[in-house]
């Protein structure tokens, strides 16, 4: 074993047992700067390694990925010194002095061993570098972002741009975003992390779809804030990205030691040939050139020098392609690659669509491009897509709901925050992340409403389990935003008319999945978002789920035909699955909803109560003691029926009793008159014919029976007759008794009451009815006769009530 071997595993010998030291607390501790100097050893022999390696000679494997310098270089640990750098990233938040200095020089190290090692073992260093921005001080997080911008993401990014296949480095692509995002207050941080990404990588839009979708709430605002500034064709087109503002990150300079404009030197070359940059500078590759330092490079190597892409701040929704006659030159794409981007001064380039097809056509050579766009239809896109973006919209819909926080957490959370605004910048880190006025949570929620209505236009290839749950939480942001605050009346403005015409324009095609959403049990693809995120009892489904509805009646989005459709199942619910002393607990909403002074549905009260209504108007009597049991629901919560709406529907069920009285007798008569000619003609021998063929019968004529004692003389009709109740109702005081009358007038229909037997199994052959059959029309009577009661003295309470006044 060779010298420099074996000091290389006595240093990592070091590294381990300072580990071991401090997490066994062993004395003496080691500092953050001891173990910052044994680093500084690996990180000078690294360098120098990379700076002297010769070049390969082999051509490059193209059937898997190979590291074909590996064999170049010193036979030494290096898988082991990975390692021991990874575990060592755990025990920086332990150390009590130095961790700012250990934290910079394990992200340094990170920037050079990549090229000695394996794929499979570099393409996870991104990665574990960006989870450092969780446990390093917040004074290195400007280094860590820019040590992935600048090496990390680049370098393991451009090896696999060629390939079909996915890579450790492109599937974490979206958990590197996140950890940014989520730890990072500093938006041009995150600008820049971005469009790193979106150089070296086609479809970011997926991984900031995926992000919205499952991340924190933290990286879920700033991922929508990226979403919308960087596709602004998802933006309505009366609105401006005047909302996200941020201090453009500052380009790359050149890392030449002996650059040949040392100002103004901003980078516009990269190389990432390890041994031009250990040649040149003292920087880890890749080597970053200035014009002039990059005309003077390419003159000594033919290695490529790759062009290098300036801040993005300004992103245009018109086409910028100078030569552009297309009618339409709203921008849809945006190109990323050199051959469009050295036209225009190393930016990214947005086109139209006519522009796009033309510059990136087979004659033109572009496709191979990297080129970022947001599908226009990304419903019929794949079911990976489908599932990133019906979940991100619903994640920004829930945005909207507020939780009410305990007065403990909320202050355990305002002291975490006043220690953090402590700790001390890292230099160059800007004032703006730190800021404390954030955005309204609820304003969030516009960017799901944009995502839903601009790029989701349900079809009938559109399966209904998308549809039902992208509409069933809309209802729940209608319920989520009925009480907005001054700052949110935004979202108001967005109710009126561009929400609302777009639910109704779903209404005309997809009725089904519109009403199976606001039903009481609704289909398990629609259970989204409010009480059904949370463990809650039936009675509070209940009554989120009127709420829901309510929600929606101010801006007729609930039509008479939904709402004739969905009431007799919310009443059938809450007659059976609620129990009588619970109902107390639905009366605010329901009295909202069915009160004829404070209902704001937009049609007449004959057609509020149509589903009760119908059910008097010939139909069995079964269906309206169901009638009846929903009034008897209503009027234990006090609700005010018009009395002159109720006697309406009793008067249709009387009428239809009646109809069903005659119906049942003449059916029993046209019975007995079969049963009398079967016993005629088994009595009456039939003759026996010559040739033993039998006469021709007559046909027998079915006429009424002319005995109908036993039938009730049919009702005589009498005239309507107004009638007078008295309701006295007293009100009592301090001081004294006040007993005002209250007089209501109402139509009653006459009725005639048949004395012959009605029930079947009495004893009586000439009974109609069953004892079941009786027992309901009895039953319908004595609901009938409460009800009129009882809704006369809420008429009387309220009359009264008036005239205190």
């Amino acid at each position: 074993m060779s010298t420099k071997a074996e000091q290389f595993n006595s240093k990592i010998r070091n590294l381990k047992d300072y580990k071991n030291k401090i997490i066994q607390n062993a004395a003496p501790l080691p500092t953050g700067v001891d173990i910052a100097n044994t680093l500084k050893y690996f990180i000078h022999t690294l360098r120098s390694i990379l700076k002297d390696a010769p070049e390969p000679t082999e051509p490059k494997s193209s059937r898997r990925r190979i590291n074909d310098r590996l064999p170049l270089f010193p036979t030494l640990e290096y898988l082991v010194l990975y390692e021991t750098l990874v575990s060592l990233v755990d025990i920086v938040p332990l150390v009590q002095y130095g961790q700012f200095a250990f934290g910079q020089h394990i992200l340094q190290l990170f920037a050079c061993i990549p090229w000695f090692l394996e794929p499979e073992y570099s393409d996870t260093i991104p990665h574990t570098v960006a989870s450092t921005l969780a446990i390093f001080p917040s004074t290195n997080q400007k280094e860590t972002v820019e040590l992935l911008c600048t090496i990390l993401l680049p370098l393991c990014l451009t090896e696999v741009q060629e390939m079909d296949e996915e890579t450790y480095a492109t599937m974490s692509v979206s958990a590197i975003i996140l950890l940014v995002l989520q730890h990072c207050k500093n938006k041009s941080h995150h600008a820049q992390l971005l469009e790193c990404i979106m150089t070296y990588k086609k479809h970011v839009f997926k991984d900031m779809l995926c992000i919205i979708a499952y991340g924190p709430s933290a990286a879920r605002g700033a991922a929508a804030n990226l979403l919308f500034h960087y596709w602004p064709t998802l933006r309505p087109l009366n609105v401006d990205d005047d909302e996200f503002t941020y201090t453009c990150w500052k380009p790359i300079m050149c890392q030449r030691t002996d650059c040949l404009t040392p100002v103004n030197n901003v980078a516009v070359k990269m190389c990432m040939d390890p041994t031009v940059a250990g040649s040149h500078s003292k920087h880890p590759p890749p080597l970053y050139l200035c014009a002039v330092c990059s005309e003077h490079v390419s003159k000594e190597t033919d290695k490529p020098l790759l062009n290098v892409l300036q801040p993005f701040e300004h992103v245009s929704k018109t086409c910028e392609n100078k030569n552009c006659s297309s009618s339409n030159r709203t921008a849809r794409y945006t190109c990323y690659s050199s051959e469009c981007t050295q036209y225009h001064d190393n930016f990214p380039v947005r086109y139209c669509t006519s522009c796009y097809a033309y510059m990136h056509s087979g004659s033109h050579g572009g496709g191979d491009h990297i080129i970022q766009e947001f599908p226009n239809d990304p419903l019929n896109y794949d079911k990976e897509t489908q599932n990133y973006l019906v979940e991100a919209i619903i994640s920004l819909l829930k945005e909207a709901h507020v939780e009410e926080k305990d007065p403990l957490m909320e202050l355990a959370e305002a002291e975490s925050s006043s220690s953090e605004q402590s700790v001390p910048r890292g230099d160059g880190e800007d004032d703006e992340g730190s800021e404390n006025d954030e955005e309204d949570a609820r304003l969030l929620s516009r960017y799901g409403l944009w995502l839903l209505i601009e790029k989701c236009t349900p079809t009938d290839r559109t399966p209904d389990e998308v549809i039902g749950r992208l509409l069933s939480m809309l209802f729940q942001w209608y319920c989520d935003t009925a009480t907005l605050t001054q700052d949110s009346i935004t979202l108001e403005d967005l109710k009126q008319g561009y929400v609302t015409n777009w639910l109704l324009s779903l209404l005309q095609t997809h009725q089904s999945v519109f009403v199976s959403c606001l039903l009481p049990q609704p289909p398990e693809y629609a259970k989204v978002g409010g009480n059904w995120d949370t463990l809650s009892s039936r009675v509070t489904e209940l009554q989120e789920g009127l709420r829901k509805v309510f929600s929606m009646t101010p801006y007729n989005a609930i039509t008479y035909e939904v709402w004739d459709y969905i009431m007799p199942h919310w009443m059938e619910s809450i007659c059976t699955d609620v129990a009588e002393e619970d109902v107390v607990q639905l009366q605010d909403v329901i009295c909202k909803l069915l009160d004829v002074d404070m209902c704001p549905l937009p049609f007449p009260t004959d057609k509020l109560y149509n589903f009760v209504s119908c059910k008097f108007k010939n139909t069995k009597v079964q269906e309206m003691e169901k009638a009846l049991l929903w009034l008897q629901v209503l009027s234990e919560i006090e609700l005010v029926v018009p009395l002159k709406l109720l006697m309406g529907m009793f008067k249709d069920g009387l009428s239809s009793m009646n109809r069903f009285m005659a119906a049942k007798k003449q059916q029993l008569n046209h019975q007995k008159q079969q049963q009398q000619q079967q016993q005629q003609q088994d009595q009456t021998p039939a003759p026996t014919p010559k040739h033993g063929r039998r006469p021709p019968q007559s046909p027998i004529l079915q006429l009424p029976s002319e005995d109908n004692s036993s039938l009730s003389p049919p009702p005589v009709p009498a005239p309507t007759q107004e009638v007078t109740f008295s309701v006295t109702t007293t009100t009592s005081s301090p001081d004294h008794t006040t007993t005002v009358p209250v007089t209501m007038t109402a139509e009653l229909p006459y009725v005639t009451i048949d004395p012959s037997p009605l029930i079947q199994g009495s004893g009586d052959p000439e009974a109609i009815f069953s004892e079941d059959e009786e027992e309901t029309m009895l039953r319908c009577f004595v609901f009938m006769l409460d009800l009129l009661l009882l809704q006369s003295l809420f008429s009387g309470r309220c009359a009264d009530m008036l005239l205190m006044v």
